[in-house]
């Protein structure tokens, strides 16, 4: 800006100012996140990685859906998702820019999710006689993140029953070593517990 007065005379120009024009609210939609990779991670963990979106000013986040339904809004390009059932999951990544502006899904990626936890080892053990004389052996229940189907018994190295029971009749005499373990639906096996038989 110049100032003059009445003779002419003006002034020196003062300092530019700088100006931005804006041409109404950000309407334009980030680009598609591109590479979406989805891995497994520890038990009932999914790990999730992509390329950078773009956007005329910049993407502020990344919403990922499992299954179609959003579970989680990132600002970076990975994502964990953890607590995860057993079974076939489908992912996509919507990148979001800072006026709420969304871009198309990427395609969806398939991952299938195990039961990789084993139960735990069943405990407490309890040596009893039944009204013939058998010896029985019981104890205390396993616990699964997803449930014991069944538990395993085996007499010196040879299994002998795999029932959902807590529980084993022996129908030999003698000094003999028992050992229970744990089975969930997807074949992990607990540690096993020993019971040595007089």
């Amino acid at each position: 800006m110049v100032a003059r007065d009445a003779a002419g005379n003006q002034s020196v120009r003062t300092a530019p100012l700088a100006l931005t024009v804006m041409n109404g609210p950000d309407v334009v939609a980030p680009n598609a996140a591109k590479g979406l990779a989805v891995t497994n991670g520890a038990p009932g963990e999914v790990l999730l990685s992509w390329t950078a979106a773009t956007d005329n000013i910049g993407v502020t986040s990344y919403a990922v859906l499992r299954n179609g339904v959003e579970l989680t809004s990132v600002p970076g390009t990975t994502a964990s998702i953890t607590n995860m059932a057993p079974g076939t999951w489908w992912f996509q990544v919507v990148a979001r820019d800072a006026a709420g502006n969304t871009s198309v899904r990427t395609a969806p990626v398939q991952v299938v999710v195990t039961d990789r936890t084993l139960p735990t080892t069943p405990t407490a053990p309890v040596v009893t006689a039944d009204t013939i004389g058998n010896t029985v052996v019981s104890w205390t229940a396993s616990t699964d993140d997803v449930g014991v189907v069944a538990y395993v018994v085996t007499v010196d190295g040879v299994e002998v029953q795999r029932l959902p029971l807590v529980s084993y009749t022996s129908l030999v005499t003698g000094s003999h070593l028992v050992e229970i373990r744990a089975v969930d639906a997807a074949g992990n096996v607990s540690a096993p517990l020993q019971v040595q038989l007089p």
